[in-house]
């Protein structure tokens, strides 16, 4: 069995309708709300860069987040967690854009209240990891993957999580999978693909 520990390397907001994006806050704003008005319900994402390959066909052992929440009084999330459904996802320098990039179909739920400002994991995140190493073929080592923290239109609550501005309390995915007996080629990243066509 394999296990990564990535920092993340690149994270932003966005209001649901696409507006108020930030990448330079230092805490990433994932309210959930009932309203439709802008400005109210947000969408977070965290970027990590793969230190290793995750080949074809193999087993997601574990994977979550580790957050720290920016304050008391924004500490309960009531979120969507999904991953970016793409091999090789950009940062948010390359593309700023959290609410249009395509989610992935697998989807975990994530409400509580009052988690304190320490570290806290989330759920499992094995489905959506599982997803994208199965339906692209393993991960390439250096593939971006972006996770997304989606506020629900369910119930009005504040949750904001300490960014990469943030420094010593920034997110951290942990993965652990065990490789396959595949024996393919390695998985390419989004860039390798566009220079093999050029």
């Amino acid at each position: 069995m394999t296990t990564l520990d990535l920092t993340v390397n690149s994270d932003a907001h966005e209001d649901h309708t696409g507006a108020n994006f930030s990448s330079s806050a230092t805490a990433v704003n994932c309210n959930a709300h009932t309203s439709g008005v802008s400005n109210r319900q947000y969408r977070g994402g965290f970027e990590f860069v793969l230190t290793a390959e995750i080949p074809s066909g193999a087993t997601i052992d574990a994977a979550y987040l580790t957050i720290h929440a920016n304050s008391t009084s924004v500490d309960d999330p009531n979120v969507n967690i999904r991953g970016e459904d793409t091999a090789d996802a950009p940062d948010f320098a390359t593309n700023a854009d959290v609410t249009s990039r395509t989610r992935t179909t697998a989807s975990v739920q994530w409400t509580t209240t009052a988690i304190g400002t320490g570290a806290v994991d989330t759920p499992s995140l094995v489905s959506i990891l599982q997803e994208l190493v199965d339906d692209y073929g393993g991960l390439a080592n250096g593939a971006g993957v972006v996770i997304f923290f989606d506020g629900r239109n369910d119930a009005i609550s504040s949750f904001q999580v300490m960014s990469i501005e943030g420094a010593g309390t920034e997110a951290t995915l942990h993965i652990e999978f065990t490789a396959g007996g595949g024996g393919g080629q390695p998985p390419r990243t989004m860039h390798q693909m566009r220079m093999r066509r050029n």
